[in-house]
């Protein structure tokens, strides 16, 4: 359901309920003042539809993306860093299980790319995390599936 519209010269901007997280999130149409296109409401409409559906490919992508960098960050973490494991490990846990990291990061942000690059089941979802406070996750979906996972600026790098 959205929730409220925000008119700006730039940009459309509205907030929807993302069920998958039991948040509301904002919904920002990339370089479209209002009215946006039949294809940006589309994907609006259909990831309103179709996002549980495909929430356990949001999980499985995340997962295999944080377990490849987990050293890296793990690192980061440590360096200069008066922190102890168990400290770590509250913001930066083990990689075991994609649904053991659901409760470390949140979305934020759908991005749907402008009017002219506008396409079916084609979106940027940014979200927080605690591994990474700085630049965040980011997922890129097309044709209603993940293929890529990286910082934030992937969701909405493209548009």
């Amino acid at each position: 359901m959205i929730k409220q519209d925000t008119l700006d010269a730039e940009e459309y901007k509205t907030t929807i309920e993302y069920r998958t997280f039991a948040k509301t999130v904002d919904v920002i149409f990339i370089d479209t003042p209002f009215p946006i296109s039949e294809c940006q409401q589309k994907n609006l409409d259909n990831f309103m539809l179709q996002e549980g559906s495909f929430a356990s490919d949001i999980f499985n992508k995340v997962f295999d993306f944080y377990r490849a960098s987990y050293a890296d960050y793990k690192e980061g973490w440590t360096y200069g860093n008066n922190l102890g494991e168990e400290e770590i490990e509250k913001y930066l846990p083990a990689p075991t299980a994609p649904e053991k990291l659901k409760e470390h990061f949140s979305p934020f942000t759908i991005y749907i790319p402008d009017k002219n690059k506008c396409k079916d089941g084609f979106i940027g979802i940014s979200f927080d995390c605690t591994w990474d406070i700085n630049n965040g996750l980011g997922v890129l979906i097309k044709d209603w599936k993940v293929v890529e996972v990286s910082v934030s600026e992937i969701s909405f790098i493209y548009f």
